[in-house]
């Protein structure tokens, strides 16, 4: 989830199972895609921020307290902006070639993302006694809703040829059927059947 500037990892409460947030304010879930990094030469990581207005901030390691957080290029330039990229076999999240991340309680409870640069697990850029967890970052596609009945769905050239053809199809079958779409007589006598995939 993204609040303030940083990164927080939702977490299950032992209890019951069920998604606990970072905190009880509103933040806004991570929808994030890969995008070369201006003048860089790799990969960057971002972000949508909001949905309403929908905007995109870049996704970045501090190069101080190498915390993972976001914002505008003019903020995240001079901290690590990349390069990111994926694991080959399982899809998994990876910055500078390798899976460094780390979650950190913070003292409110929240457990804030981080990458360990050093390979420290952090020794150096949290206090001691500080909970560090090793996270490993899976990479899902997100799940295209299913449209609301009043916005028609969006339509790409093949859809608009499909449904040109469908039309097309429909006109020839209810005038060959004489009313039963989608059945018709051949020349032996025999009823078969027409089924469209759409």
């Amino acid at each position: 989830m993204l609040k303030n500037g940083k990164l927080h990892l939702a977490t299950l409460d032992s209890r019951d199972g069920d998604a606990q947030s970072p905190s009880s304010g509103s933040g806004h879930l991570f929808s994030g895609y890969y995008l070369p990094y201006p003048d860089s030469g790799y990969e960057g990581l971002v972000s949508t921020i909001s949905n309403d207005p929908p905007m995109l901030n870049w996704i970045y390691v501090d190069k101080d307290t190498h915390e993972v957080k976001y914002g505008e290029r003019s903020v995240a330039q001079e901290h690590v902006t990349g390069p990111f990229d994926c694991t080959s076999q399982d899809r998994r999240l990876t910055l500078e070639g390798w899976e460094g991340f780390a979650a950190v309680e913070e003292p409110s409870g929240v457990w804030t993302l981080y990458f360990d640069r050093d390979d420290d697990g952090l020794a150096t850029k949290v206090p001691l006694g500080t909970r560090v967890l090793e996270v490993e970052l899976d990479r899902r596609e997100k799940k295209e809703p299913k449209p609301s009945s009043d916005e028609p769905p969006a339509q790409t050239g093949d859809d608009k040829e499909r449904a040109q053809l469908r039309a097309s199809d429909d006109e020839v079958a209810g005038s060959a059927s004489h009313g039963h779409l989608g059945t018709a007589v051949d020349h032996g006598g025999s009823m078969t059947e027409s089924i469209h995939a759409w």
